[in-house]
């Protein structure tokens, strides 16, 4: 699923609910790989809109993804580091 150009930057609105495609569109991940997240327990949060409607609240996106950060460069020389 593309992105449409009126949403140029999809998670903007830190309210803004993604559907589980933009969410892996935005991840670089697939739906595979989302599914294997959720069942590990590491996955955004996921806001139920409807019965069978779900997503992933904007904010719950951007918190996931600052977890996932990892300073490389302390470990890896060829990114400045020592070790």
């Amino acid at each position: 699923m593309c992105l449409s150009a009126a949403r140029a930057d999809p998670i903007e609105d830190d309210d803004r609910v993604l559907t589980f495609a933009e969410f892996c569109e935005l991840a670089g991940i697939s739906d595979y790989t989302r599914q294997r997240l959720a069942k590990s327990g590491d996955h955004p949060r996921i806001t139920q809109l409807s019965e069978r409607r779900q997503g992933i609240r904007a904010r719950d996106y951007r918190q996931w993804l600052d977890r996932r950060v990892k300073d490389l460069s302390a470990r890896s020389p060829a990114l400045g580091g020592t070790s």
